[in-house]
């Protein structure tokens, strides 16, 4: 009896405490949740996150802690974490239309453009309308096209970097001006909310040869091996500012720093904390220079001590210019203000052309580019101007620069790319963009964020920001110049002889020239990049033959090897015509017309065994000379066909020169669609093949001036003799 109520005391205990356990889990739970909105609220989604993972171990189905969570990982670019939770919220039903364009966009990001297009399109089949994605999702089953020139620019990782941010690099003097928020010091006050990482200042390298690649991979593994690259711990006041880079808030905690890629490139004194006023305690961020060596550059809303922020309470961007040489006097943007944000300055080299970022009322998307002009660096700037549909979408279109004053490069996540931010180029007219922006593809781009870059004045060297190894981190780049050469040996084919000194016509880019034969049959060409390019190989008494060669797939240097043999043409019935023969040598003469495609010059195959026949009559009887007259159809505009029948004596003309015709020889006249050789003149319905008939170059043998078939055969026959 005493066993079992032994038991029963256990069981009534049970039961009055477990309750008791519960509801203090689920206490706790909901402070977890509670304090977890807190802070994503206030843009502080790196201390959101590891609440928001307790939370879900309590109650692995509250959706809406998934949802913050999986934003909260895809704000701090932790992709694949991000991508986990999008995945569950996506099966949820219904499924908001955020959740699938975020999920879209996290595939993205991870390079996973199938899954990502899936998505795209699982969107739109939620929203209404949605110009963006519906354009993501059509040019990712294409996504090769932004690979085509992945080998013509070599980047590297540079020593700049350390295990924090570098970003936004601007030549400046004899070296580079960037952005960084390293830390020579262990403990740092300062910390951003955002991600944990301390606030960002303005520091320059004083020449460019001081920047080198490096081996990355090597180093970054070096610095992943130390446990003690990157500890964090928390601190006390919680003051809010934002950052430079976007429209992030600042959270000031501390942070234990150990920045071994640092200590391994031993690269800190590389670089100097720029002096003057435009550091603070909290974050600086992109610049431009003017012309009298003033800066204009971007900061939290932060001046002469005081913070000030929106009535959303948010910490707004503002542009600040501080006064050249020591910096020390600054004066505000006349545009900035409370309630949005403006930064991310470009300037012309005069200094009368600003573009910027901006979040202001009235935009396209989340922020657009803005441009203001002036007379002089004297004046105050004109009223912001958006720079319209050409560069700004629906997305973010941030980090402008300039180059030689009318190519602009900026990032965007609205135009199609590769994920995240992308790097862009359009042209510009006056101050406005002209065209369609340009993808500038890999390597310079990848599928997480890439932004502002730089060219130096050839425009073959420069430098980008890349967080494609987990930071922002400034690479260098150049151009990598690539030869594609043909070579090869032209043959006669029965005796495997080189035909020697023999001129090739070149047909590529519009353009046609010729190459020579070496004295043992060789020749060698440059072939033209991203191009087609055709060599007709019409030589006397050879069958003609054309090598097409296409360069559009070839990026790196490349030697083509292309050898032509060439067959020997049988004696022709012209050659054994005696010219005392008058009468055939008319009729066969009368047979020298050759035929082109609609709206073409070139020649064509049985064309060229026409030609050829014409090149052996000359060869065979150089008291004769030859003009060539050409026709058009009647299709298009008479002054059309006029240029187009001048091109056509021109391609026939060079066909026999190519053969060895001396061009002193052969006069041309061209007559449009004149002479039609049958009804088909304009509104008259013909077949093609009556078309064909008028598209012609007729040839005509004249002796000492004279057409052939004019003269008397008698007197002709007597004048040769």
């Amino acid at each position: 009896m005493k066993k079992n109520t032994k038991y029963i005391i256990y069981a009534v205990f049970i039961a009055f405490t477990f309750p008791s356990i519960s509801l203090a889990q689920k206490g706790k739970t909901d402070a977890h949740i509670a304090n977890a909105e807190k802070h994503y609220q206030a843009l502080k989604y790196a201390y959101a996150i590891p609440l928001l993972e307790k939370a879900l171990t309590a109650q692995p189905q509250h959706t809406k802690s998934i949802e913050l969570l999986a934003n909260s990982y895809r704000k701090t670019k932790q992709y694949q974490s991000a991508a986990k939770w999008y995945s569950k919220l996506v099966e949820l039903s219904p499924p908001k239309l955020e959740w699938a364009l975020s999920y879209a966009e996290v595939l993205a990001n991870l390079g996973q453009y199938e899954a990502s297009e899936i998505w795209y399109k699982k969107y739109l089949g939620l929203a209404n309308n949605d110009s963006r994605a519906s354009a993501f999702a059509e040019s990712y089953p294409s996504i090769d096209s932004f690979m085509k020139n992945k080998t013509r620019w070599k980047i590297g990782f540079t020593n700049l970097n350390t295990s924090l941010a570098e970003y936004a690099p601007m030549y400046y003097k004899d070296g580079l001006l960037f952005v960084s928020n390293r830390k020579t010091e262990v403990l740092t006050k300062n910390v951003f909310g955002w991600d944990q990482t301390p606030f960002s200042d303005l520091y320059y390298i004083d020449h460019l040869n001081k920047i080198k690649p490096i081996n990355v991979d090597s180093v970054m593994l070096a610095a992943k091996n130390d446990k003690n690259t990157s500890r964090f711990y928390r601190a006390n006041n919680d003051d809010t500012y934002r950052t430079s880079n976007d429209s992030r808030t600042f959270i000031d905690h501390s942070l234990v720093i150990n920045d071994t890629l640092s200590k391994a490139l031993g690269n800190l004194g590389l670089a100097t904390k720029l002096s003057g006023f435009v550091n603070t305690k909290y974050h600086e961020g992109p610049a431009a220079l003017l012309p009298d060596g003033s800066l204009m550059f971007t900061r939290n809303n932060y001046f002469k001590g005081k913070a000030r922020k929106s009535t959303q309470g948010i910490t707004k961007l503002k542009m600040f210019t501080a006064a050249a040489p020591g910096f020390d006097d600054l004066k505000p943007f006349i545009h900035n203000s409370d309630e949005y944000s403006t930064g991310h300055p470009a300037l012309n080299q005069q200094g009368t052309l600003l573009i910027f970022a901006s979040d202001m009322p009235g935009g396209f998307g989340g922020t657009d580019l803005y441009f203001c002009t002036r007379t002089s660096i004297k004046d105050e700037w004109s009223k912001p101007i958006n720079m319209g549909k050409r560069v700004n979408t629906e997305g973010d279109e941030l980090f402008p620069t300039l180059h030689q004053n009318n190519i602009l490069f900026f990032s965007s996540t609205g135009h199609v790319g590769l994920g995240g931010l992308d790097i862009f180029q359009i042209q510009l007219e006056g101050n406005l963009p002209t065209g369609s922006p340009i993808n500038l593809g890999a390597p310079i781009n990848s599928s997480v964020d890439d932004f502002s870059l730089i060219r130096d004045e050839s425009g073959l060297n420069g430098f980008f920001t890349s967080n494609r190894k987990g930071n922002d981190d400034i690479y260098a780049f150049g151009y990598q110049d690539y030869k594609i050469i043909l070579k090869g040996i032209l043959t006669e084919k029965a005796t495997g002889q080189g035909i020697a000194n023999i001129n090739i016509v070149v047909n590529n880019l519009n353009q046609q020239f010729t190459i020579k034969t070496d004295n043992k049959g060789n020749f060698i060409y440059e072939l033209p990049k991203d191009a087609s390019t055709r060599l007709d190989f019409n030589i006397p008494h050879f069958k003609t033959a054309n090598l097409e060669i296409g360069t559009q797939d070839i990026h790196s240097d490349t030697v083509l090897t292309r050898d032509i043999a060439l067959e020997k043409m049988m004696e022709t019935a012209i050659s054994k015509i005696p010219v005392q023969e008058c009468d055939a040598i008319r009729k066969l003469i009368s047979q020298f017309i050759i035929y082109y495609d609609l709206d073409k010059s070139f020649i064509r195959k049985d064309a060229a065994l026409v030609a050829d026949q014409v090149a052996i009559f000359l060869k065979q009887h150089p008291e004769f000379d030859l003009v060539a007259s050409s026709y058009c159809d009647s299709r298009a505009s008479n002054a059309y066909n006029m240029a187009l029948s001048l091109r056509r004596s021109q391609s026939a003309k060079q066909y026999l020169v190519a053969r060895g015709i001396d061009a002193s020889k052969i006069k041309i006249r061209h007559f449009g669609e004149q002479n039609l050789v049958n009804s088909c003149k304009d509104g008259v319905n013909c077949s093609e093949a009556q078309q064909q008939l008028n598209r012609r170059t007729q040839f005509y043998i004249i002796y000492k001036g004279q057409n052939i078939q004019d003269i008397d055969c008698g007197t002709l026959t007597s004048a040769i003799k």
